[in-house]
Protein backbone atom coordinates (compact mmCIF):
# COMPACT_ATOMS: atom_id res chain seq x y z
CA UNK A 1 0.00 0.00 0.00
CA UNK A 2 0.97 3.73 -1.10
CA UNK A 3 0.85 6.65 1.52
CA UNK A 4 -0.36 9.39 -0.14
CA UNK A 5 -1.65 13.03 0.98
CA UNK A 6 -5.30 12.71 -1.11
CA UNK A 7 -7.26 15.72 -2.34
CA UNK A 8 -10.76 14.95 -4.27
CA UNK A 9 -12.81 17.09 -6.45
CA UNK A 10 -16.71 16.17 -6.30
CA UNK A 11 -17.44 15.17 -9.66
CA UNK A 12 -21.43 16.21 -11.08
CA UNK A 13 -24.27 13.00 -11.10
CA UNK A 14 -27.76 12.31 -10.14
CA UNK A 15 -26.83 12.21 -6.76
CA UNK A 16 -27.95 15.16 -4.95
CA UNK A 17 -25.02 15.07 -2.74
CA UNK A 18 -22.27 14.39 -5.95
CA UNK A 19 -21.08 11.31 -3.93
CA UNK A 20 -21.18 7.91 -6.09
CA UNK A 21 -18.77 5.25 -4.86
CA UNK A 22 -17.31 3.91 -1.42
CA UNK A 23 -14.12 6.35 -1.95
CA UNK A 24 -16.36 9.58 -2.18
CA UNK A 25 -18.24 8.25 0.99
CA UNK A 26 -15.21 8.15 2.45
CA UNK A 27 -13.74 11.52 1.67
CA UNK A 28 -16.74 13.31 2.44
CA UNK A 29 -16.63 11.16 5.78
CA UNK A 30 -13.01 12.68 6.57
CA UNK A 31 -13.93 16.47 5.82
CA UNK A 32 -16.61 16.21 8.10
CA UNK A 33 -14.65 15.01 10.91
CA UNK A 34 -12.57 17.66 10.33
CA UNK A 35 -14.70 20.36 10.49
CA UNK A 36 -16.40 18.92 13.63
CA UNK A 37 -13.06 18.78 15.30
CA UNK A 38 -11.68 22.40 13.84
CA UNK A 39 -14.82 24.06 15.47
CA UNK A 40 -14.40 21.99 18.99
CA UNK A 41 -17.99 20.67 18.55
CA UNK A 42 -17.28 17.83 20.81
CA UNK A 43 -17.37 18.31 24.77
CA UNK A 44 -14.47 15.50 24.70
CA UNK A 45 -12.29 17.58 22.20
CA UNK A 46 -8.77 18.04 22.92
CA UNK A 47 -7.00 20.62 24.50
CA UNK A 48 -6.54 23.60 22.10
CA UNK A 49 -2.66 23.15 22.55
CA UNK A 50 -2.66 19.61 21.87
CA UNK A 51 -1.96 18.98 18.01
CA UNK A 52 -4.87 16.94 16.34
CA UNK A 53 -4.11 13.58 14.56
CA UNK A 54 -3.40 13.63 10.74
CA UNK A 55 -5.41 11.23 8.89
CA UNK A 56 -4.11 10.27 5.70
CA UNK A 57 -5.88 7.84 3.28
CA UNK A 58 -4.34 4.72 2.06
CA UNK A 59 -4.49 3.58 -1.33
CA UNK A 60 -3.77 0.35 -2.56
CA UNK A 61 -0.07 -0.08 -4.62
CA UNK A 62 -1.90 -1.21 -7.91
CA UNK A 63 -5.25 -0.96 -8.76
CA UNK A 64 -7.35 -3.73 -8.61
CA UNK A 65 -11.10 -4.54 -10.04
CA UNK A 66 -12.48 -5.45 -6.97
CA UNK A 67 -14.12 -3.44 -4.97
CA UNK A 68 -12.11 -0.90 -2.36
CA UNK A 69 -13.00 0.55 0.47
CA UNK A 70 -10.85 3.29 1.77
CA UNK A 71 -8.98 2.82 4.84
CA UNK A 72 -7.21 5.60 6.88
CA UNK A 73 -4.01 5.78 9.09
CA UNK A 74 -3.15 8.12 11.86
CA UNK A 75 0.63 8.62 11.16
CA UNK A 76 1.34 11.21 14.27
CA UNK A 77 0.43 14.03 16.43
CA UNK A 78 1.33 17.26 13.89
CA UNK A 79 1.49 20.49 15.25
CA UNK A 80 1.14 23.29 12.55
CA UNK A 81 4.35 25.58 12.94
CA UNK A 82 3.95 29.08 13.45
CA UNK A 83 4.80 31.72 11.64
CA UNK A 84 8.30 32.83 12.09
CA UNK A 85 9.43 36.58 12.44
CA UNK A 86 13.11 37.91 11.80
CA UNK A 87 14.41 40.32 13.70
CA UNK A 88 17.15 41.79 11.10
CA UNK A 89 19.41 42.58 13.83
CA UNK A 90 19.09 39.34 15.23
CA UNK A 91 22.22 37.86 13.17
CA UNK A 92 24.31 41.11 14.28
CA UNK A 93 26.63 42.02 17.07
CA UNK A 94 27.28 45.80 17.98
CA UNK A 95 30.70 46.68 18.26
CA UNK A 96 31.84 50.31 19.79
CA UNK A 97 34.88 51.57 17.79
CA UNK A 98 37.36 54.34 19.47
CA UNK A 99 37.74 57.34 16.70
CA UNK A 100 40.29 60.26 16.60
CA UNK A 101 38.95 62.69 14.72
CA UNK A 102 42.88 63.36 13.65
CA UNK A 103 46.36 62.11 15.05
CA UNK A 104 46.12 61.91 18.44
CA UNK A 105 49.83 63.51 19.73
CA UNK A 106 51.00 61.98 23.41
CA UNK A 107 52.44 63.82 26.23
CA UNK A 108 54.81 61.34 28.29
CA UNK A 109 56.19 62.98 31.66
CA UNK A 110 59.37 61.55 32.96
CA UNK A 111 59.90 61.85 36.88
CA UNK A 112 62.37 60.58 39.43
CA UNK A 113 62.25 61.09 43.09
CA UNK A 114 59.55 61.98 45.75
CA UNK A 115 60.36 63.35 49.06
CA UNK A 116 58.19 65.27 51.78
CA UNK A 117 60.90 67.27 52.63
CA UNK A 118 63.01 68.03 49.55
CA UNK A 119 62.46 69.70 46.19
CA UNK A 120 64.42 70.75 43.44
CA UNK A 121 62.32 72.72 40.84
CA UNK A 122 65.14 73.56 38.60
CA UNK A 123 65.56 69.72 36.81
CA UNK A 124 62.68 67.49 38.84
CA UNK A 125 64.84 65.36 39.81
CA UNK A 126 63.65 65.45 43.61
CA UNK A 127 60.01 66.81 44.01
CA UNK A 128 57.57 67.10 46.81
CA UNK A 129 54.81 64.16 46.78
CA UNK A 130 52.06 65.98 47.45
CA UNK A 131 52.95 68.53 44.67
CA UNK A 132 53.27 65.72 42.61
CA UNK A 133 49.40 64.27 43.30
CA UNK A 134 48.29 68.02 42.80
CA UNK A 135 49.45 67.17 39.18
CA UNK A 136 47.92 64.82 38.46
CA UNK A 137 44.69 66.09 39.82
CA UNK A 138 45.27 68.84 37.38
CA UNK A 139 45.81 66.74 34.36
CA UNK A 140 42.69 64.82 35.19
CA UNK A 141 40.80 67.75 35.06
CA UNK A 142 42.38 68.59 32.00
CA UNK A 143 40.78 65.71 30.38
CA UNK A 144 43.79 63.16 30.53
CA UNK A 145 43.74 59.29 31.16
CA UNK A 146 46.75 56.92 31.79
CA UNK A 147 47.62 54.76 28.83
CA UNK A 148 50.64 52.25 28.81
CA UNK A 149 53.66 52.62 26.52
CA UNK A 150 53.10 49.28 25.63
CA UNK A 151 49.35 50.30 24.34
CA UNK A 152 50.96 53.59 22.57
CA UNK A 153 53.74 51.40 21.01
CA UNK A 154 51.34 49.18 19.64
CA UNK A 155 48.97 51.69 18.24
CA UNK A 156 46.36 50.75 21.14
CA UNK A 157 45.35 54.33 22.09
CA UNK A 158 42.07 53.49 23.59
CA UNK A 159 40.44 56.18 26.41
CA UNK A 160 36.72 56.87 27.43
CA UNK A 161 34.83 59.39 25.24
CA UNK A 162 35.57 63.33 25.76
CA UNK A 163 39.29 61.96 27.16
CA UNK A 164 42.72 62.64 25.83
CA UNK A 165 46.01 59.92 26.43
CA UNK A 166 48.85 60.64 29.06
CA UNK A 167 51.73 58.19 29.89
CA UNK A 168 53.56 58.50 33.25
CA UNK A 169 57.31 57.27 33.47
CA UNK A 170 59.50 57.02 35.98
CA UNK A 171 63.46 56.91 36.16
CA UNK A 172 66.16 55.41 38.23
CA UNK A 173 63.89 53.26 39.68
CA UNK A 174 63.13 51.45 41.94
CA UNK A 175 63.14 54.04 45.03
CA UNK A 176 60.80 53.02 47.70
CA UNK A 177 59.58 56.64 47.54
CA UNK A 178 58.33 55.33 43.84
CA UNK A 179 56.60 52.27 45.22
CA UNK A 180 56.98 50.26 48.02
CA UNK A 181 54.62 48.00 49.80
CA UNK A 182 52.61 47.99 53.16
CA UNK A 183 52.08 45.52 55.24
CA UNK A 184 48.88 43.92 53.68
CA UNK A 185 51.10 43.97 50.21
CA UNK A 186 49.73 47.06 48.68
CA UNK A 187 51.13 50.15 47.41
CA UNK A 188 52.00 53.08 50.11
CA UNK A 189 50.00 55.95 49.59
CA UNK A 190 53.80 57.56 50.88
CA UNK A 191 55.04 56.90 47.59
CA UNK A 192 54.50 58.06 44.14
CA UNK A 193 53.10 55.08 42.74
CA UNK A 194 50.65 54.28 45.47
CA UNK A 195 49.07 57.97 45.86
CA UNK A 196 48.72 57.16 42.18
CA UNK A 197 46.62 54.51 42.72
CA UNK A 198 44.49 54.96 45.60
CA UNK A 199 43.78 58.26 43.09
CA UNK A 200 43.02 55.74 40.31
CA UNK A 201 40.58 53.83 42.70
CA UNK A 202 38.75 57.25 43.30
CA UNK A 203 38.83 58.60 39.58
CA UNK A 204 38.44 55.24 37.21
CA UNK A 205 38.36 57.06 34.31
CA UNK A 206 41.84 58.38 34.69
CA UNK A 207 43.22 54.53 34.53
CA UNK A 208 45.89 53.38 36.10
CA UNK A 209 49.29 52.77 33.77
CA UNK A 210 52.85 53.76 34.37
CA UNK A 211 56.33 52.89 33.35
CA UNK A 212 59.01 52.30 36.03
CA UNK A 213 62.49 52.40 34.03
CA UNK A 214 65.25 50.55 36.21
CA UNK A 215 68.79 50.62 36.67
CA UNK A 216 69.57 47.76 39.65
CA UNK A 217 72.89 47.49 39.80
CA UNK A 218 73.54 50.80 41.33
CA UNK A 219 71.48 51.80 44.58
CA UNK A 220 69.94 49.81 47.57
CA UNK A 221 65.93 49.43 48.56
CA UNK A 222 65.26 51.56 51.09
CA UNK A 223 62.30 49.25 52.77
CA UNK A 224 62.14 50.71 56.08
CA UNK A 225 59.66 53.91 56.61
CA UNK A 226 61.02 56.79 59.25
CA UNK A 227 59.75 59.94 59.57
CA UNK A 228 58.41 59.92 55.94
CA UNK A 229 61.91 58.44 54.55
CA UNK A 230 62.23 55.30 53.48
CA UNK A 231 66.07 53.48 54.74
CA UNK A 232 67.81 50.36 54.11
CA UNK A 233 66.78 47.63 56.32
CA UNK A 234 67.29 43.64 56.65
CA UNK A 235 65.11 41.86 53.82
CA UNK A 236 65.62 44.88 51.59
CA UNK A 237 65.86 42.04 48.08
CA UNK A 238 63.44 40.41 49.07
CA UNK A 239 61.06 43.51 49.50
CA UNK A 240 61.94 45.03 46.45
CA UNK A 241 61.30 41.53 44.81
CA UNK A 242 57.69 41.52 46.12
CA UNK A 243 57.59 45.22 44.99
CA UNK A 244 58.58 44.25 41.46
CA UNK A 245 56.60 41.34 40.90
CA UNK A 246 53.26 43.60 42.16
CA UNK A 247 54.42 46.34 40.32
CA UNK A 248 54.14 44.46 37.27
CA UNK A 249 50.87 42.27 37.66
CA UNK A 250 49.45 45.63 38.34
CA UNK A 251 50.04 47.70 34.98
CA UNK A 252 53.52 49.31 36.32
CA UNK A 253 55.71 47.84 33.78
CA UNK A 254 59.24 48.06 34.64
CA UNK A 255 61.54 48.09 31.22
CA UNK A 256 65.85 48.79 31.30
CA UNK A 257 67.45 52.14 32.47
CA UNK A 258 70.98 49.90 31.84
CA UNK A 259 72.48 48.28 34.88
CA UNK A 260 75.09 50.97 36.72
CA UNK A 261 73.12 54.43 34.62
CA UNK A 262 76.37 54.55 32.86
CA UNK A 263 76.77 57.70 30.46
CA UNK A 264 76.13 56.53 27.28
CA UNK A 265 78.44 59.20 25.60
CA UNK A 266 81.36 58.58 27.71
CA UNK A 267 81.08 55.07 28.21
CA UNK A 268 83.09 51.91 26.12
CA UNK A 269 81.08 50.69 23.14
CA UNK A 270 81.72 46.90 24.65
CA UNK A 271 80.11 47.55 27.87
CA UNK A 272 77.05 48.96 26.32
CA UNK A 273 75.20 45.23 25.96
CA UNK A 274 76.83 43.68 28.92
CA UNK A 275 75.11 46.93 31.06
CA UNK A 276 71.46 46.24 29.52
CA UNK A 277 71.84 43.05 29.70
CA UNK A 278 72.67 42.41 33.31
CA UNK A 279 70.17 44.77 34.21
CA UNK A 280 67.56 42.48 32.52
CA UNK A 281 69.13 39.14 33.67
CA UNK A 282 68.41 40.88 37.16
CA UNK A 283 65.12 41.98 36.75
CA UNK A 284 64.01 38.40 35.96
CA UNK A 285 65.99 37.50 38.86
CA UNK A 286 63.72 39.11 41.51
CA UNK A 287 60.37 37.81 39.62
CA UNK A 288 62.06 34.07 39.87
CA UNK A 289 62.89 34.83 43.67
CA UNK A 290 59.15 35.13 44.37
CA UNK A 291 58.08 32.74 42.29
CA UNK A 292 56.47 34.73 39.50
CA UNK A 293 58.51 33.60 36.82
CA UNK A 294 55.25 34.17 34.35
CA UNK A 295 55.55 37.83 34.75
CA UNK A 296 58.59 37.80 32.70
CA UNK A 297 56.02 37.40 29.85
CA UNK A 298 55.07 41.41 30.30
CA UNK A 299 58.89 42.94 30.12
CA UNK A 300 59.72 44.25 26.49
CA UNK A 301 62.93 45.52 25.23
CA UNK A 302 62.56 49.09 26.07
CA UNK A 303 65.38 51.58 26.79
CA UNK A 304 65.53 54.66 28.49
CA UNK A 305 68.66 56.43 27.90
CA UNK A 306 70.64 57.54 31.22
CA UNK A 307 70.89 61.01 31.56
CA UNK A 308 68.83 61.38 27.97
CA UNK A 309 72.03 61.25 25.93
CA UNK A 310 73.15 58.79 23.13
CA UNK A 311 76.45 56.68 22.42
CA UNK A 312 78.88 59.27 20.82
CA UNK A 313 80.07 56.78 18.02
CA UNK A 314 77.94 55.19 15.21
CA UNK A 315 78.74 51.81 16.84
CA UNK A 316 77.93 52.32 19.87
CA UNK A 317 74.55 53.34 18.54
CA UNK A 318 74.17 50.11 16.49
CA UNK A 319 75.04 47.84 19.62
CA UNK A 320 72.49 49.38 21.52
CA UNK A 321 69.97 48.98 18.64
CA UNK A 322 71.06 45.81 18.11
CA UNK A 323 70.36 44.56 21.93
CA UNK A 324 68.47 41.15 21.80
CA UNK A 325 67.15 40.75 26.00
CA UNK A 326 67.58 37.12 26.90
CA UNK A 327 63.88 36.12 25.36
CA UNK A 328 65.46 36.60 21.92
CA UNK A 329 63.56 40.01 21.50
CA UNK A 330 65.01 42.96 19.47
CA UNK A 331 64.89 46.82 20.77
CA UNK A 332 61.39 48.09 20.60
CA UNK A 333 61.58 51.63 21.75
CA UNK A 334 64.15 54.16 23.07
CA UNK A 335 63.20 56.89 25.24
CA UNK A 336 64.52 60.48 25.73
CA UNK A 337 65.13 61.62 29.15
CA UNK A 338 63.51 65.35 28.45
CA UNK A 339 66.36 67.12 30.37
CA UNK A 340 65.97 70.06 27.80
CA UNK A 341 62.83 70.77 29.21
CA UNK A 342 61.22 71.71 25.61
CA UNK A 343 57.57 70.94 26.11
CA UNK A 344 57.46 68.29 23.27
CA UNK A 345 54.75 66.21 22.49
CA UNK A 346 55.44 61.87 21.55
CA UNK A 347 54.59 61.91 17.81
CA UNK A 348 51.10 59.93 16.56
CA UNK A 349 52.12 56.05 16.26
CA UNK A 350 49.58 56.05 13.23
CA UNK A 351 52.18 58.72 11.63
CA UNK A 352 54.10 57.60 8.14
CA UNK A 353 57.33 58.96 9.84
CA UNK A 354 56.24 57.66 13.10
CA UNK A 355 59.64 55.73 15.01
CA UNK A 356 60.05 54.12 18.50
CA UNK A 357 63.72 54.91 18.61
CA UNK A 358 63.79 58.27 19.42
CA UNK A 359 60.82 58.79 21.64
CA UNK A 360 60.69 62.11 23.07
CA UNK A 361 59.49 63.26 26.90
CA UNK A 362 59.34 65.98 29.21
CA UNK A 363 60.48 66.73 32.88
CA UNK A 364 57.77 66.79 35.23
CA UNK A 365 58.48 70.56 35.67
CA UNK A 366 55.78 72.76 37.43
CA UNK A 367 55.91 75.05 34.03
CA UNK A 368 55.51 71.70 32.11
CA UNK A 369 52.51 70.89 33.53
CA UNK A 370 51.36 74.21 33.11
CA UNK A 371 51.41 74.40 29.55
CA UNK A 372 50.33 71.18 29.49
CA UNK A 373 47.08 71.96 31.01
CA UNK A 374 46.60 75.12 28.90
CA UNK A 375 47.07 72.90 25.88
CA UNK A 376 44.96 70.24 26.19
CA UNK A 377 42.01 72.27 24.78
CA UNK A 378 43.83 71.85 21.62
CA UNK A 379 44.71 68.38 21.22
CA UNK A 380 41.55 65.93 20.38
CA UNK A 381 39.66 63.71 22.39
CA UNK A 382 38.34 60.26 21.96
CA UNK A 383 35.30 59.63 19.97
CA UNK A 384 33.28 56.43 19.94
CA UNK A 385 31.35 55.34 16.54
CA UNK A 386 28.47 52.04 17.33
CA UNK A 387 28.78 49.71 14.63
CA UNK A 388 25.94 46.90 14.08
CA UNK A 389 28.29 43.92 12.21
CA UNK A 390 27.80 40.69 11.31
CA UNK A 391 29.31 37.96 13.49
CA UNK A 392 31.38 36.66 10.75
CA UNK A 393 32.68 40.04 9.57
CA UNK A 394 36.47 38.65 11.26
CA UNK A 395 36.26 35.80 8.48
CA UNK A 396 35.12 37.84 5.64
CA UNK A 397 37.76 39.81 3.17
CA UNK A 398 39.11 43.27 4.81
CA UNK A 399 37.02 44.96 2.32
CA UNK A 400 33.02 43.95 3.76
CA UNK A 401 34.47 45.35 6.79
CA UNK A 402 35.69 48.34 5.19
CA UNK A 403 32.41 48.91 3.67
CA UNK A 404 30.74 49.06 6.37
CA UNK A 405 32.64 51.58 8.04
CA UNK A 406 32.93 53.61 4.76
CA UNK A 407 29.00 53.01 5.17
CA UNK A 408 28.61 54.66 8.25
CA UNK A 409 30.97 57.74 7.48
CA UNK A 410 28.92 58.69 4.07
CA UNK A 411 25.51 58.32 6.28
CA UNK A 412 26.80 60.67 8.62
CA UNK A 413 26.52 58.32 11.64
CA UNK A 414 30.12 58.23 12.25
CA UNK A 415 32.97 60.75 11.60
CA UNK A 416 36.21 60.67 9.70
CA UNK A 417 39.35 59.87 11.21
CA UNK A 418 41.39 57.05 12.91
CA UNK A 419 39.24 54.01 13.60
CA UNK A 420 40.11 51.17 16.26
CA UNK A 421 38.47 48.24 16.32
CA UNK A 422 38.91 45.41 17.94
CA UNK A 423 42.19 44.50 16.85
CA UNK A 424 42.55 46.71 13.70
CA UNK A 425 43.37 50.47 13.34
CA UNK A 426 41.60 52.30 9.97
CA UNK A 427 42.22 55.44 8.46
CA UNK A 428 38.91 56.51 6.89
CA UNK A 429 37.81 59.28 4.83
CA UNK A 430 34.28 60.28 2.96
CA UNK A 431 36.15 58.43 -0.26
CA UNK A 432 37.96 55.96 1.30
CA UNK A 433 39.10 53.50 4.38
CA UNK A 434 42.97 52.27 4.61
CA UNK A 435 43.35 49.40 7.00
CA UNK A 436 46.84 50.84 9.05
CA UNK A 437 47.52 47.94 11.20
CA UNK A 438 46.77 44.88 12.90
CA UNK A 439 47.32 45.16 16.82
CA UNK A 440 48.78 42.19 18.26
Amino acid sequence: MTTQRFRHKAPGGKNPTGVTSPLERAILAMVFLFLVASCGGSASSPNPSTPSPTLLLVLPDTPTATQWEPTFQVVANVETPLPIEIDPTHEQIQYMATVWSIDPLIPILNYHRFTPNRYDPTSGMVKYLGEFMDEVNRLYIAGFTLISIDDYLAGRVIVPPGRRPLILTFDDAIFANQIALDGDGQPSPLTAVGSLYKFSQEHPDFGFQAALFANLGDKYYGNVLRNGRWYLGEGWEEALAQTIAWSIDHNVRVYNHLYTHINLSTARDKDIQPELLRNDLALRGYLEQVGCPELIHFIRNYIALPYGVWPKSQKGIELLLGYVNPEGEPVEAVFEAGYEHTPTLAPSPYSENFSPFHLPRMAGLSRIIDWLEATAPSLPTAQQCQMLLPPDIWTQPAAVLEGEILSLVQDGQCSQGIYILENRVFRVTMEDVIQLKTID
